[in-house]
């Protein structure tokens, strides 16, 4: 921490602050106001303003509880299990409309001789995701309330404004790269959707692009059982084109080798990481010998796994095999016949709701009868091949994205610790930044 950082309590920081207004619905009357709400906030910080509320707020309130460009919103009621209130957001108005906060928070104004308000904001973020916030929690019937009164006297050490501005400036910076890389990654997620879509029910043609749909090419379709699909690809069971391997009883004692000939995989290695795709990691293994006493038969790589009990088979999560591997009896694999490339079958399983065949009882299951009557309708391998390479392509961008999101997150966590407590310091322009 820098020597001419000083400590302050938040109320020292503050020019005022006062309670939100909820105001009236706007029937017989205008609306005069839009009145944010804490569902317009998320736990990053930013404000929805386009779900502001319409409301009716008498003129005198309106115009001493009007938001302004830099006040601080304070969520003082709300929370839920394990979340405790007092989420903060700055205000940043985006048109000449009248902004209001709600009666579930407190409205923040920084004094500018004392606090910048992007500064105080990522602040008070920062308290916000630490266990003192915790101390700051009230208890009530049906909801948490936030002890404002101790809340605005908890102390900070804060550094002169200019460096406030220069701290504010940076992680600003990376968490708009934060969020663009967030958008990012789900509007490639609905790229992939699409493509999954087009390329399993209308394929890729001898040049290497998705056929034209059927609408505009409809000699180039026929129908079958499977629906409408391209005039060369065939149709069949599901049951006719994969062997179906069940899983297996796996007792304790056999239980707990960290590493061994085979692994053997229960439902939750699905969620282990490293498995998002390829079951590559399992928290059991077993030797070939105890494999073979038990009548245990591997399935082959390239195998897809997928869970046949229980809640977990409604994720519809599906997991190619890397090697030859066990399954408990909470799941199933299906190995490709030599008529199915086994990543196209991989991704052919993605548009399967296992949902649908849910069979009634205590826990929700699916059994190989239902799965093998699914009607299936697939390309020559070649064709597979090709869509199997585009859908993994797009796979290992959204991969990339992820992990630099990952890695920006993590960035910013260690900074704002680094940089809220001046264990980094910052250069500040010899004009200074107001």
């Amino acid at each position: 921490m820098q020597t001419e950082w000083q400590t302050r309590s938040l109320d020292e920081c503050l020019e005022s602050e006062f309670p939100g207004e909820w105001g009236d619905t706007p029937a017989s009357r205008p609306a005069n106001a839009l009145v944010l709400r804490s569902t317009n906030l998320d736990d990053e910080g930013h404000v929805d303003l386009a779900g502001a509320a319409p409301r009716v707020v008498p003129r005198s309130k309106l115009a001493a509880k009007r938001l302004r460009e830099g006040d601080i919103l304070l969520e003082a009621s709300g929370g839920g299990p394990g979340k405790p209130v007092g989420r903060v957001a700055l205000f940043q108005p985006d048109s000449a409309s009248d902004y209001l906060a709600s009666n579930f928070f407190r409205t923040l104004r920084p004094d500018p001789k004392v606090a910048v308000p992007a500064f105080l904001t990522w602040r008070l973020q920062h308290l916000w995701r630490s266990p003192r916030i915790w101390t700051y929690q009230q208890q009530t019937t049906g909801i948490t309330n936030l002890n404002v009164r101790e809340y605005l006297s908890s102390e900070f050490e804060m550094p002169p404004c200019p460096e406030q501005s220069c701290v504010a400036a940076i992680l600003d910076t990376l968490d708009e790269t934060i969020r663009r890389s967030r958008d990012l990654i789900a509007k490639l997620k609905l790229i992939k959707q699409g493509l999954l879509r087009d390329l399993l029910t209308r394929g890729i043609d001898h040049t290497g692009r998705l056929r034209p749909a059927p609408a505009t090419a409809p000699h180039a379709y026929q129908h079958s059982t499977a629906g409408l699909i391209p005039a060369e690809w065939e149709t069949s069971t599901f049951g006719e084109q994969v062997e179906f391997r069940g899983g297996f009883g796996f007792s304790d004692r056999f239980q707990g080798l960290a590493q061994g000939d085979l692994p053997f995989f229960k439902v939750s290695d699905m969620s282990k990481a490293g498995n998002e795709k390829l079951l590559q990691k399992a928290n059991n293994y077993v030797s070939r010998t105890t494999a073979s006493r038990q009548g245990w038969s591997p399935a082959p790589p390239g195998g897809v796994a997928f869970a046949k009990v229980g809640a977990a088979l409604l994720l519809n999560r599906r997991r190619i095999l890397s090697s030859d591997s066990l399954v408990d009896n909470n799941m199933m694999v299906a190995v490709a016949g030599p008529s199915l490339d086994p990543t196209w079958l991989y991704w052919w399983l993605q548009t399967v709701d296992f949902g649908a065949f849910v069979q009634p009882g205590a826990l929700p299951s699916v059994n190989q009868g239902q799965l093998g009557s699914l009607q299936i309708a697939y390309p020559d391998l070649r064709e597979q091949r090709t869509i199997a390479t585009v859908l993994d392509t797009s796979d290992s961008r959204i991969a990339s994205e992820r992990q630099g999101f990952d890695k920006l997150r993590a960035l910013k966590s260690g900074l704002l610790e680094d940089l809220l407590s001046g264990r980094v310091s910052v250069s500040v322009p010899d004009e200074g930044l107001v």
